[in-house]
């Protein structure tokens, strides 16, 4: 399996369905995804439960992802975030900018 297929993001409803590893290998190419996904459909939420493994390269991704909608206008809400990745935004205190159910 190649770094890129260990991870995608596609659209359902509104929402963007992240789906395998967030790591270093594979954020650059899921920012990039994403980033067009939300510049040509109106993304509402982001959906998280099909991810089996995140690092920090992880919560880059979901401030890269929130800066772009803000600059769009728009709001991100996360959902099914795994618990490393919510541990993580604890720790770097950015549960205030990042809306989730967990």
């Amino acid at each position: 399996m190649t770094d890129s297929a260990q991870a995608s993001v596609t659209i359902r409803d509104k929402v963007a369905i992240v789906t395998g590893r967030l790591d270093f290998l594979t954020t650059p190419t899921l920012l990039k995804a994403g980033l067009a996904l939300f510049e040509k459909e109106e993304i509402q939420s982001v959906d998280f439960s099909a991810v089996t493994h995140t690092n920090s390269a992880g919560a880059a991704l979901l401030l890269a992802w929130v800066r772009f909608a803000l600059t769009q206008g728009r709001a991100l809400h996360f959902s099914n975030m795994p618990s490393q990745l919510n541990a993580m935004l604890d720790v770097y205190h950015l549960q205030s900018i990042i809306t989730s159910d967990g």
